[in-house]
């Protein structure tokens, strides 16, 4: 099966809000899209102490409109198109994610607290249990949002993924 790479680089982050600006929303487009998250990744480059919050959740309502996509990288040479797109932000509307005022949300995979002041952080799921996503499931999509932490390009956010 293909891998594919996608970073969202030293950018700033949307202010939270239930339908903010995702760091990246990996979204199966296809008919009959199936893959999984392996990997998960943040990143800080701060030179003050700021908190952040980051939350990986699967949205309620999918976003619409032309999409700013976040480039793609690939890990096997004969396979350098991936089914899915990883998206920076929608053009009409963005995805739901089902969180109101910072509460977790039921959809949510994982949240994580850090800093910004050289915070990174890595996640390698287990093979026996990755994060599946699939065109028609749900939203058939994935999203990376901060609920805070809004500095200056001073964050980046990474997904790899199998398909």
């Amino acid at each position: 099966m293909p891998t594919f790479t996608a970073t969202h680089y030293s950018f700033t982050p949307s202010a939270w809000s239930i339908s903010s600006t995702p760091n990246w929303c990996l979204d199966s487009v296809g008919t009959g899209v199936f893959g999984k998250v392996t990997m998960i990744g943040w990143g800080g480059d701060g030179t003050t102490s700021t908190g952040y919050s980051t939350r990986w959740i699967r949205p309620t309502t999918a976003g619409t409109g032309a999409k700013t996509s976040v480039f793609v990288g690939w890990n096997q040479p004969n396979y350098t198109v991936p089914a899915f797109t990883c998206t920076a932000s929608y053009g009409t509307s963005q995805p739901i994610v089902g969180v109101v005022g910072g509460a977790a949300a039921s959809a949510e995979l994982w949240a994580q607290n850090w800093n910004v002041q050289g915070g990174v952080g890595i996640i390698v799921h287990p093979l026996a249990n990755p994060w599946w996503v699939a065109t028609g499931v749900l939203q058939g999509a994935l999203e990376c949002q901060n609920v805070s932490g809004v500095d200056a390009n001073l964050s980046s956010y990474s997904v790899s993924w199998e398909e």
